[in-house]
């Protein structure tokens, strides 16, 4: 882990007013996390809305799955008994799954989210630092 305070100190007053008006533009929200991971956690959409792509994409695949499964055993069925009973019992089952998934993955996006803001302030400070080394004045 990197020491944001380090890379701070020999930034100037006007540098520093740029970096916190860029944390602000650039950083993820705890609020949109959050209702991101209510709204579409079985299906892993904090994930990508965190950059973690392939964690999401691994999370997509189970839920599809998950729902391919879960309809295939409903389509099987043969008596309306068990289209009634089996089907959406089936379902639930396979989408526990995704779901399941989600519920474990509440307690460590709270972290994810802090390192990603890390992350970005990070990026946005070299991205200043090096602003100043191309836009510096020559020396005679």
């Amino acid at each position: 882990m990197v020491d944001l305070l380090s890379l701070k100190k020999d930034l100037d007053a006007q540098e520093l007013a740029m970096l916190s008006t860029e944390i602000e533009r650039r950083r993820k929200g705890r609020a949109a996390l959050w209702l991101l991971w209510l709204f579409t956690g079985t299906w892993g959409g904090h994930r990508y809305y965190l950059g973690d792509k392939g964690r999401a994409i691994a999370h997509t695949i189970v839920f599809v799955l998950a729902m391919i499964l879960g309809f295939s055993i409903m389509a099987s069925a043969e008596t309306e008994v068990e289209i009634l009973v089996y089907g959406p019992m089936a379902l639930f089952m396979f989408l526990s799954v995704p779901a399941l998934w989600a519920i474990i993955d509440a307690f460590f996006i709270g972290r994810r989210l802090a390192q990603k803001n890390e992350e970005i302030e990070i990026n946005i400070i070299n991205e200043i630092k090096s602003l100043r080394s191309t836009t510096a004045p020559p020396t005679p």
